[in-house]
């Protein structure tokens, strides 16, 4: 099977190719527009064929896209705060660039097509949340169009240890000595390994139906307070902690089911204390 991974040069995405090695003969095809990244990954792994591309050029895409049998969608422009000052790029990315991969999708007959969303896509506040909204909602819409093809929503929380999350900026700021920077310590957030991440993702490439939304069920919810106590407490260090409030776009509570989509078949737990640098230990973070 041949698999083309958009912005797959990525924290997520390298780490997704790893385990799909790993694990299955699949051939791997990796799209980014950036160099240096994709450059890295080519190094790290020759089997993969890599492509230097922007999602928002229509001509390559759709030459890349030919005879693709799945296409994981991972590439978008990232980071809810600065979306805010780039509202152009956002949306040409996120949702133009969403629309191109789904046409390409559509036009070259690849027979699953799962779109990576974001918990922020629901209840969505910020304008990166919107466009994440938005890039669901269209991936509903063209599982309508596929013959016989599949087009899924997976949406999650915080892969922990993600490049720009939290934690590693906590450890970054430990590392050089200086305070923690806390948005707001009430501020709850759902999180998920990034071995758990990839194992879901590669799991629902077999089992997801056309037009699903595919949610996994080992997030936790961790409050943004105890989870930096607990990096600090494990660094043996003493360290300052400094608050400096909401960013533009942020909610207190982050949700990951519309109400129309809630069951009661879903419960995520809020994690402790010990839990929580349990939580920590097992994710390998490397503190």
């Amino acid at each position: 099977m041949k698999i083309l991974i958009t912005g797959g040069s990525g924290s997520i995405g390298s780490h997704l190719c790893e385990h799909l090695l790993n694990t299955t003969n699949h051939e791997l095809h990796v799209l980014s527009n950036d160099i240096l990244e994709l450059s890295l990954l080519k190094e790290q792994h020759p089997d993969i064929d890599v492509h230097f591309c922007d999602i928002r050029d229509v001509k390559e895409l759709n030459s890349l896209c030919k005879d693709i049998d799945m296409l994981i969608h991972l590439a978008a422009f990232k980071y809810a705060p600065q979306s805010e000052l780039f509202i152009e790029e956002v949306y040409s990315t996120n949702v133009g660039g969403t629309k191109n991969v789904l046409d390409a999708a559509l036009a070259n007959n690849i027979k699953t097509v799962l779109n990576i969303s974001s918990d922020k896509s629901v209840n969505p506040l910020g304008f990166y949340a919107k466009t994440k909204r938005i890039g669901e909602l269209l991936t509903m819409e063209y599982s309508q169009l596929g013959d016989d093809a599949r087009f899924m929503n997976l949406r999650f929380g915080n892969v922990f240890t993600s490049k720009h999350s939290v934690v590693p900026i906590v450890l970054e700021q430990m590392r050089l000595g200086k305070p923690v920077t806390i948005t707001d310590p009430r501020m709850v957030r759902y999180y998920i390994s990034m071995d758990d991440v990839c194992s879901f993702i590669i799991h629902s490439m077999d089992c997801g139906e056309n037009g699903v939304m595919i949610i996994p069920k080992n997030m936790v919810q961790i409050k943004t307070g105890e989870l930096i106590d607990a990096l600090i407490g494990l660094s043996g260090k003493s360290i300052q902690k400094k608050v400096i409030g909401f960013r533009p776009g942020e909610k207190l509570q982050e949700d990951i089911l519309f109400d129309f989509e809630k069951d009661g078949s879903l419960f995520f737990p809020l994690l402790h204390g010990s839990d929580i640098v349990r939580f920590i230990e097992d994710a390998g973070v490397d503190i």
